[in-house]
């Protein structure tokens, strides 16, 4: 977004405190180094003063305009004669792009249950911080069950009745009012015209029952599994570009789970995805291969789907260049519901798929995203949006287990609420 500002011929009019040079002073500073939406100053000071760098986030009301070296001296020599005042930045337009325009406060939406099911159930925006949106489910929207006394009964898990829970507006898991029944939008209601899938993806091709594929569970809360793909197949086409998928296995008291997604989501894989990249796939049978599972033991009911359904994987030098090894991002858990977001780097890509270590955690609670994940963000985002940016443990406070402990699955989801199985 701020490209441009690594040529090394712009220069900015800065405000700092730093102790050394006075308070609320104004000084004409360049552009050293950029590390996310961080940028390292160094002020153009007279021959008397000491070079000084410090850090800011482009973001911040304390940098104001950017303009070429030539553009500066001009600037200057107009306010010298004719007292003008300097050109306002205009970043406006680019800070509203760190800002959706998607969902708005107090509308209505849908969201599949956090808690393993294939239900979706209606829910309120409460609050929207950058493109992460706070989404609260009422008991005054749902279905819900009362003791013999007549209050409502919620079940403990249900974090998303009882705190609520942060998504990004991109995620899967939301989906607009009427998903099911496409009823008459009322305007506190998101239409399916809001969830429109990205406009720079065409699969080509035509999904069918039965397509085999490998997904990236957007549900999967267990740091144990965040680093694996899943076997699966599509149980059923929906309308609207959706699919129905039904994983092939999963733990012993898991029964058969299905996932409602839409069919360009960037978190579904070919077969042989995983086995390409040196990725764990969790399957029937850990010993079987694609080919045998689909042309012998399941023959006329699982087929190999064709490629092009699928994102295409970005060249390595490519993926190289905009997810270096180390590079620093701040990224969000997908092991909390709330989608806490950490100081992490890149741990290593795998075709399209980017390996994410957290700072101050093992490698054993590293996970994967795909390369478009609005989950990755650069680095000052958070202070750039308001966003909170959790603090790295200290050696000393290595966890020895997950983070938070993966309880909202059951097998059967917890209290009575509308099922909505679109069709």
């Amino acid at each position: 977004m701020f490209a441009e500002l690594r040529k090394n011929s712009r220069r900015l009019i800065v405000e700092t405190n730093l102790d050394e040079l006075g308070s609320n002073k104004r000084w004409i500073a360049k552009v050293v180094q950029i590390a996310g939406y961080h940028c390292k100053l160094q002020l153009m000071l007279t021959d008397t003063l000491q070079p000084v760098e410090f850090w800011v986030n482009w973001g911040s009301m304390d940098v104001q305009p950017e303009m070429t070296e030539d553009e500066l001296r001009e600037q200057v020599s107009k306010i010298r004669s004719s007292k003008w005042v300097l050109e306002t930045a205009g970043y406006s337009d680019q800070l509203k792009m760190l800002h959706t325009e998607r969902l708005r406060d107090t509308q209505r939406v849908e969201v599949l249950n956090s808690n393993g099911t294939a239900e979706v159930r209606p829910a309120r925006v409460k609050n929207i911080i950058g493109n992460r949106v706070w989404l609260n489910i009422s008991s005054l929207d749902i279905v819900v069950e009362t003791d013999d006394n007549g209050d409502i009964v919620i079940d403990e898990d249900d974090v998303q009745m009882l705190h609520g829970i942060f998504l990004h507006v991109e995620s899967p898991m939301i989906f607009p009012v009427g998903w099911k029944e496409n009823p008459s939008y009322e305007e506190i209601d998101a239409g399916p015209e809001q969830f429109a899938p990205p406009d720079d993806f065409k699969p080509k091709g035509t999904w069918k029952e039965g397509y085999c594929l490998e997904v990236l569970d957007p549900l999967e809360a267990r740091v144990t599994m965040l680093q694996s793909l899943r076997a699966a197949y599509v149980k059923k086409v929906l309308s609207d570009g959706y699919l129905e998928i039904a994983f092939e296995c999963g733990p012993e008291d898991e029964k058969e789970r299905t996932l409602p997604i839409h069919s360009t989501s960037a978190l579904l894989f070919p077969p042989g995805y995983a086995e390409e990249y040196g990725i764990e796939l969790v399957k029937p049978n850990k010993e079987s291969p694609w080919h045998n599972y689909i042309n012998q033991w399941n023959k006329g009911e699982r087929f190999h789907p064709e490629e092009t359904l699928f994102h295409p994987v970005p060249s390595a030098e490519e993926m190289k260049q905009k997810f270096p090894i180390g590079a620093k991002l701040e990224v969000a858990d997908l092991s909390t519901l709330q989608k806490d977001i950490y100081p992490a780097e890149v741990r290593d890509t795998k075709g399209r798929i980017v390996v994410i270590a957290f700072d101050g955690y093992a490698s054993e609670f590293d996970q994967m995203f795909h390369h478009r994940s609005p989950y990755l963000n650069p680095l000052g985002w958070c202070e750039m949006v308001g966003n909170f940016l959790v603090t790295p443990p200290k050696p000393s406070e290595q966890p020895k287990k997950a983070r938070r402990p993966s309880t909202n699955r059951t097998s059967e989801g917890s209290a009575k609420k509308r099922r909505t199985e679109k069709s």
